[in-house]
C-alpha cells in the first residue's frame, strides 16, 4: 500500500532528523537493510515505511548512499540539508509562559540589499512568530525567545547582521503592551 503524502512528509522529515541527530554532519554509517538507524534513531516509525522513504530521499536526491564492505553510508546532500532547514523552521514556535516577566525582547537588523530573500525570509517568519515591528528593521516580543530568534538567524546565515536585545523600559512599551493584549497574548 503506497504512503500518503501527507504521511510521507512526516516520515521524511522523521528520517532527516534522524540522520542530523545521528551525525552533526547528516552522515551516518548503517547496516545494508537500514535497520539499525531506524531502531537506534526512530524507533517511533515502521520500519517498512522508514525504508521505503529512504529509497524516495535517495530519488529525490536528498541523500547519497555509498555501500562499502557491507555497510551503507548515508549522507545529507546540499538539498536534503535545505530540506531539513526548512523542517526546523517550520516548527520553530515561541512558548507562551503563565505570566509575562515585564521584559520585552527585541530584534534590531541592518541586512544588506544583496541579501533580500532571507531579508523577506526573516520578515515573513517574525510575522509568524507573533512579532511587532515597531520600525522596519526593530522587532519586538514579549516572551523569552533567544533561542528561537538563534536559530531562526542561523537557519538564514543573517546572524552577524542582527542583534537580539532584551529591555525593559521604553516609549514603546505601552503601545506594544496593548497590540499583544488585543491578540490575546499578554492577559
Amino acid at each position: 500500500m503506497a504512503q500518503s503524502r501527507t504521511k510521507t512528509r512526516v516520515v521524511t522529515g522523521a528520517v532527516l532528523k534522524g540522520l542530523v541527530a545521528a551525525s552533526g554532519l547528516g552522515m551516518v554509517l548503517v547496516a545494508p537493510n537500514s535497520a539499525i538507524l531506524i531502531d537506534k534513531y526512530l524507533k517511533k516509525l515502521d520500519k517498512r515505511d522508514a525504508a521505503r522513504t529512504l529509497q524516495y530521499m535517495k530519488y529525490r536526491k536528498l541523500i547519497t548512499v555509498h555501500e562499502q564492505g557491507g555497510e551503507c553510508e548515508y549522507k545529507l546532500t546540499t538539498k536534503g540539508r535545505d530540506r531539513y532547514e526548512k523542517i526546523v523552521l517550520d516548527e520553530l514556535a515561541i512558548p507562551m509562559p503563565r505570566s509575562w516577566d515585564g521584559k520585552w525582547r527585541m530584534i534590531v537588523f541592518d541586512i544588506p540589499v544583496g541579501l533580500r530573500k532571507q531579508h523577506d525570509e526573516l520578515l515573513r517568519r517574525l510575522k509568524l512568530l507573533k512579532f511587532l515591528m515597531l520600525q522596519q528593521s526593530v522587532w519586538v516580543h514579549p516572551f523569552g525567545c533567544e533561542k528561537e530568534v538563534g536559530v531562526l538567524l542561523y537557519t538564514l546565515g543573517l546572524e552577524k547582521y542582527a542583534s537580539f536585545l532584551v529591555v525593559e523600559t521604553g516609549n514603546f512599551t505601552a503601545h506594544a503592551e496593548s497590540y499583544f493584549k488585543r491578540r490575546n497574548i499578554l492577559v
